[in-house]
């Protein structure tokens, strides 16, 4: 009998060690499951929480100081991106004397206007992204129409009209927001039907 509930307690106590070790093994690495998935979403601020000193306390401050290292790196290739905006803007802007600083002054009312609307920060850069390049097109039409001081004709107005189409086409190619896309090529519509490429209406 004696040797029986010996028997017992040290089954009970292998299980309750048992438990804690699995615990203290599977919650860390739920944590780091946690973290990696936070990242792969673009949470690049996300760090993994785990203090455990051993292999999977290692993984995870590796898995952290790699996170912090793409944090900085797209930080900075966001701010050349926005450097090269700002210059494709001022060259689009200097071939038409009648806009100069327009694209500048769209991109900042239109940032202004989406942070009094509470858009999020990616949002709210794409956005402004967009309104920055949104007359790349304009690099395709001629100077005699750009620069013509009297109204355009048909001719030069249709001609005129293409240029979110060939600004479309110019940043496609480019890894950029669905939404920089669409501003290029969408911002000469109007809500009545009547703007222009594609004449969209009450979008």
């Amino acid at each position: 009998m004696v040797i029986l509930i010996v028997c017992l307690a040290a089954l009970a106590l292998t299980l309750v060690v048992g438990s804690i070790v699995t615990r203290s093994i599977t919650r860390p690495m739920y944590e780091l499951i946690r973290a990696t998935t936070q990242v792969a979403a673009g949470n690049l601020e996300h760090r993994a929480a785990v203090e455990s000193k051993d292999e999977i306390g290692h993984l995870a401050r590796s898995f952290n100081q790699m996170t912090s290292v793409l944090s900085e790196r797209t930080q900075r290739l966001e701010k050349l991106t926005d450097e090269t905006l700002v210059t494709m803007a001022a060259a689009i802007d200097a071939r038409d004397p009648y806009t100069h600083g327009h694209s500048m002054r769209v991109s900042l009312y239109a940032d202004a206007l989406a942070a009094q609307y509470g858009l999020s920060r990616a949002a709210r850069d794409a956005l402004r992204r967009g309104c920055m390049v949104h007359d790349v097109g304009k690099i395709g039409v001629p100077d005699s129409i750009l620069r013509k001081a009297g109204p355009l004709d048909d001719r030069e107005w249709s001609e005129m009209r293409q240029h979110p189409v060939t600004g479309h086409r110019l940043v496609s190619g480019l890894p950029w927001d669905r939404m920089v896309l669409d501003i290029v090529l969408h911002h000469h519509e109007r809500w009545d039907g009547n703007g222009y490429p594609a004449g969209l209406a009450g979008e």
